[in-house]
């Protein structure tokens, strides 16, 4: 789970630099956490279905704006504190 985990960290961090980078083009970068998401690796026991996240995710894609670049974001518009 260390490995898992420090993946995770790492690409929230790579994703937040190039977030500032692109930035100065005009350009704004969305992190997304989709969820627990019941598919097969989520199981029965996740908490939304996958129409859910997808429209959820697609929402919050529709709303990112330089202001936000790099922000976090849960599929439902949350920030996501890590």
């Amino acid at each position: 789970m260390y490995a898992y985990s420090s993946t995770k960290a790492a690409v929230n961090k790579i994703m937040r630099m190039v977030s500032l980078e692109l930035a100065t083009d005009g350009t704004a970068v969305a992190l997304i956490h989709p969820g627990y998401v019941k598919t097969d690796m989520g199981g029965e026991g996740a908490e939304i279905e996958v129409e859910e996240s997808a429209a959820g995710i697609m929402s919050v894609i529709e709303g990112v704006s330089l202001e936000g670049t790099g922000c976090f974001m849960k599929w439902n518009g949350e920030v996501h504190p890590w």
